[in-house]
């Protein structure tokens, strides 16, 4: 079972809700861009509502049809496909590591297009 925390994000200048479960923070669907028409330049967020609720995934990039690597090889209807809301990011870190200002390791995981052969 998870339980809600708030995290004070002085980087987007708000408070953010996310869950904590066997000892890990986790914050979805947090926004990190906008961007309002194809072919276009994103624009950074400095800022969310405050507190911004973290709980759920965010919109994700369209998809085709097929297997989706991500949602266990099958397209979820859940959240949802939005080309001009997809710019979000999912961070998890261990809960412990809230408390301090200590440097963390990062991973990212950049997902691309595969073409069938």
């Amino acid at each position: 079972m998870s339980a809600k925390i708030e995290h004070q994000t002085p980087s987007l200048n708000c408070s953010i809700i996310g869950e904590a479960e066997d000892g890990i923070a986790c914050f979805r669907g947090v926004p990190y861009a906008t961007v309002d028409k194809r072919w276009a330049h994103s624009e950074t967020k400095h800022s969310l509502e405050s507190p911004f609720d973290a709980t759920k995934y965010g919109p994700r990039c369209p998809q085709g049809e097929g297997q989706v690597l991500v949602t266990g090889g099958v397209n979820d209807p859940v959240p949802g496909d939005d080309e001009f809301k997809c710019l979000n990011l999912n961070v998890a870190v261990p809960q412990e590591a809230l408390k301090t200002n200590a440097a963390l390791p990062v991973m990212v995981w950049i997902h691309g297009y595969a073409t069938p052969t």
